[in-house]
This record gives C-alpha cells, sequence and structure tokens, in this order.
C-alpha cells in the first residue's frame, strides 16, 4: 500500500484517518490471486449452469447458433422494451460488415400502463409500431404493394425463460412493471396478438436481451466476435459456446407454440449462451462479501441475490461509496463529523458522481468537490476531506474494475481453443456497451489491465475489445434476419 501524501495544504492526515483508510483499502482489495479465483469460480460455475438448469450461473441458450457474417442484408424492424420507453427502429443491413442505415423512434410508457392488463401494455407497444411504419414506411406500402409481412427482433430485458428463438415465458417483471397477465405467458406471443389484432403485418422472428444484442450488433462489424458484455447500470456477459459443452441442452425439443428447429447443429457449432452472471457466486466461496457489501446487500431489494452485478456494476457503485463515507463520518473522520440528509438517503449518488471523482485529476480536487458537495448537502471543510474522499471513491471503482476485467478474463479464457486459433492480424474481438466502459475513464483503463493480467500478455495481441453500442436495434435486427434466412435453431 503506498504511503499517504502531504496534503496540499501542507497538513497530513490524522493517524485515526490514516487507520481507517487501511481498513478500507484492505476491504476493496483486488489481489492477482483473489482475480484468479474469479476465474477458477466462473469455470467451474460455467460448467455446473451448462450442465444443469436452475444453477447459480442460469447459462442460458439464446437459440443462436452461430455469429454473423457481415454479409447479412436486409430490412427488419427492432423493438426494445425494457423501461420508461419503448423504441422501434427500423434497420437496413446493407450487406458489408458494419454497413447499415437506421431510424428509430422512442414512446413514453405512462405509468398506469405499466400496472395494466399486459393485453392493455402489447396493445400500446402495438399502437406505437403502426405509428411507426405510418411515419417511415416505404412508397410501395403506402400504396399497399408490399405483400409479405416485416421481421422484428425483439429486446425485452426482463427475466424469461426462453425455448425458441421466437418463445419466451416471462419469470417475472421489475423496473416498476406489474401488468398481470404476462407472468408465465410467452412474451412474443403476447405481442404477435397485439399486432395480429391491429392488423400489422409484422411478424416477430427472434426474442433476446441486451447482452446476446450486444454480441450480435459486434459480430456484424466483426465476424470473429467471441463475447458482448454489458458494463453499466446492469451487468452481465453473452459469450459463444460449442454445443458440446451445453449438455442440458436438447435441440430436437419443441415447445407448443414454438417453432420447431430449422437446422440440425453438432458438437462444434457454436451458440449464443447468455449467462446471466450477476448471480455469480451468490453463495459467497469465491469472493469475500466486507461490511459494505453486506450492509447493501441486507438492505437491497433482493437480499443475497446478484452478488456479483452488485460488486461491479454501476447501479451500485455510488451507494458502496456512499455508505463507506458516511461510516467515516460517524467516527468524525471527515467532514468534521457532520450528517446531511442527503448523506443518510440510499442510491442518491449514482456513479456519474463517482467516475467525477475519480477522473478528476486536479491536485485540489477542483472539479470533483462542487459535485459531491451539492449531491450531499456538505461542504468539505480542509485538504483532508478531499483526500479521504477521492481515495475511497478509486478504492470502490477499482474493485468493481478488476472484477470485470478477471469475469470477462474468464469467460475468454474458457474459448480457449478460439483463443489459440486468433491471430494477430484476425484478433478475437469482445464487444462492450454500457456507461461504466464508455464513459468512466478510470474504470476502463482498470477493467483492461485485469483483464490483460488475467489472460497473459501475449494472448492480448490476438484478442481486440471494442466498444459497441445499440445491441438492442442492430443487434435484435441482425438475429431476427439470421433466423429468416435459416441460421438460427
Amino acid at each position: 500500500m503506498p504511503p499517504h501524501p502531504t496534503l496540499s495544504d501542507g497538513s497530513c492526515l490524522s493517524p485515526a484517518q490514516v487507520q481507517a483508510l487501511e481498513h478500507i483499502e484492505n476491504d476493496f482489495r483486488a489481489a492477482p490471486e483473489l482475480l484468479q479465483n474469479i476465474v477458477r469460480g466462473m469455470h467451474k460455475a460455467m460448467d455446473l449452469g451448462l450442465s444443469k438448469p436452475d444453477q447459480t450461473l442460469a447459462m442460458l441458450p439464446s437459440y443462436i447458433v452461430g455469429s454473423a457474417t457481415g454479409n447479412e442484408k436486409g430490412r427488419c424492424l427492432a423493438l426494445d422494451l425494457g423501461g420508461t420507453n419503448f423504441r422501434v427502429c427500423e434497420v437496413l443491413l446493407l450487406g458489408q460488415p458494419g454497413r447499415y442505415t437506421m431510424q428509430q423512434k422512442k414512446f413514453k410508457i405512462p405509468h398506469t400502463l405499466k400496472i395494466a392488463p399486459a393485453t392493455q401494455l402489447f396493445s400500446f407497444i402495438a399502437d406505437g409500431i403502426h405509428s411507426f411504419l405510418e411515419e417511415f414506411a416505404t412508397p410501395e406500402e403506402r400504396q399497399g404493394a408490399s405483400c409479405s409481412a416485416i421481421s422484428l427482433g425483439f429486446t425485452f430485458s426482463f427475466p424469461v425463460v426462453q425455448r425458441a428463438l421466437n418463445y419466451g415465458e416471462l419469470l417475472q417483471w421489475n423496473k416498476g412493471f406489474t401488468n398481470p397477465g404476462a407472468v408465465g405467458k410467452d412474451v412474443v406471443g403476447l405481442l404477435q396478438d397485439a399486432l395480429h389484432t391491429r392488423g400489422i403485418e409484422v411478424t416477430v422472428t427472434a426474442l433476446l436481451n441486451d447482452t446476446v444484442g450486444a454480441l450480435m450488433a459486434c459480430s456484424y462489424h466483426y465476424p470473429n466476435t467471441v463475447m458482448g458484455a454489458i458494463l453499466g447500470t446492469g451487468s452481465n456477459t453473452a459469450y459463444m459456446e460449442r454445443m458440446s459443452r451445453i449438455t442440458k441442452f436438447d435441440p430436437l425439443a419443441v415447445t407448443p407454440g414454438a417453432s420447431a428447429p430449422k437446422r440440425q447443429v453438432c458438437g462444434e457449432d457454436e451458440m449464443v449462451i447468455n449467462m446471466e452472471w450477476g448471480a455469480f457466486d451468490n453463495e459467497g466461496n469465491v469472493i469475500p462479501y466486507n461490511r459494505y457489501d453486506r450492509m447493501l446487500d441486507v438492505n437491497s431489494t433482493n437480499p443475497g441475490c446478484q452478488m456479483f452485478e452488485k460488486r461491479i456494476s454501476g447501479l451500485y457503485l455510488g451507494e458502496i461509496f456512499r455508505l463507506a463515507i458516511l461510516d467515516m463520518v460517524r467516527l468524525k473522520l471527515v467532514f468534521n463529523g457532520r450528517i446531511s440528509c442527503a448523506l443518510e438517503t440510499p442510491y442518491i449518488l449514482d456513479t456519474s458522481v463517482i467516475s467525477t471523482i475519480v477522473d478528476d485529476a486536479s491536485p485540489d480536487f477542483c472539479e470533483g468537490t462542487p459535485v459531491l458537495e451539492e449531491k450531499l448537502g456538505l461542504q468539505f471543510t480542509c485538504a483532508a476531506d478531499r483526500y479521504i474522499v477521492r481515495r475511497v471513491a478509486t478504492l470502490v471503482a477499482y474493485r468493481s474494475a478488476r472484477f470485470a476485467g478477471a469475469a470477462l478474463g474468464a469467460v475468454v479464457l474458457r474459448r480457449d481453443d478460439r483463443l489459440a486459433r486468433s491471430t494477430s492480424e484476425e484478433p478475437l474481438t469482445l464487444g462492450i456497451d454500457g456507461s461504466l466502459y464508455e464513459h468512466f475513464i478510470t474504470f476502463r483503463e482498470n477493467m483492461v489491465q485485469s483483464f490483460r493480467e488475467t489472460v497473459g500478455e501475449d494472448n492480448m495481441t490476438k484478442l481486440r475489445i471494442v466498444l459497441t453500442k445499440d445491441g438492442s436495434g442492430v443487434g435484435a435486427a441482425v438475429a431476427a434476419i439470421m433466423n429468416r434466412e435459416g441460421k438460427c435453431l
């Protein structure tokens, strides 16, 4: 641990402040041996999830076999449902890697429709699709000359049990949605019924989540893509796995109401697997919980669940930081022991605040100070306050980035066969989306360094990490067109 420096006003930390910081530094250590434990634990959990249902890592089959080639061509709609708004896109894939055009429109979902019967919600969505088509219809469609239904890829960011590419049963609502009549039902069927009732010639051909979408969008640009990840408010990963390893999956099984398999598969074929890695190590056997992890978990809406996500995703970093600072204030080690109402308010600090604090390179913390003072309603009284606050924020973000990098590395090492065949000219590609990776510079740097340590310096020349945007639009369209072309199950 580096010694704490003389502060900008010439003062030094008190012995009590030094001791408290040392305790926090120990709480948020992410030593190389712990990263290796994450790799081993992740591989074990992946094996269990691929062989048996209802495991900690769900390892959900996506029914997408193979990745995009970049040659996919055609027009398709994409629907993104997962929060305050839903979005309808028209995507035209141009048949060249990474080349496409897109038009889109957002629709705000009234609160009343988030609690209304599911049929009303999906009717509202169908109306939005109809409105979009009216606005962006081709001349042929306006004249009624088009007779074929348009394919639609549906990005649905709620927990589902998927039994075909175009069939998924809702497990539970979240994010403020409680619509009765949907849990246990096929959400593709609910949407398709609403479209049919409205007389809209659109066929839902693919259901996927945002992580699978990120992988598909990236593979349209880079066909050698092996993984798509989300590092933002939430966190998850999808990757390409050999069919021979997915022993719990029966490619010949057909669910009533779902489409029959379009193709035969062999053991060397690859399917996109949605890991749902936020639940990794819920049992706490791999990564030790510190006191702030436990405080956050006990007071969360899902105690004991999504324990890995609670350590690495943007939704929770600000809250872990708040708990640590509140602890130090109560010990009268910062802010002269003054506690504001804001400081006692859970989740008042989002990750953008942490990013501003950590990425502020000025000696006197001039950028981060006003942001945090406004959020917390507290005034920094001395250089020690500023140093401690920045140090704690840095430690929280550092651990998150290190864990994320190790987990990504674990998934890459899982596909050591693909890695061995890759070269610096044709590197294996990882597509990552999300605000943590895109906007939090220090997080990204620390994550990449942890990833480098995990996979090894020699392998880094055969790997490429790229920012992948709009998986819920482009990725959903790619999946729908691949299905239309018979490339999926």
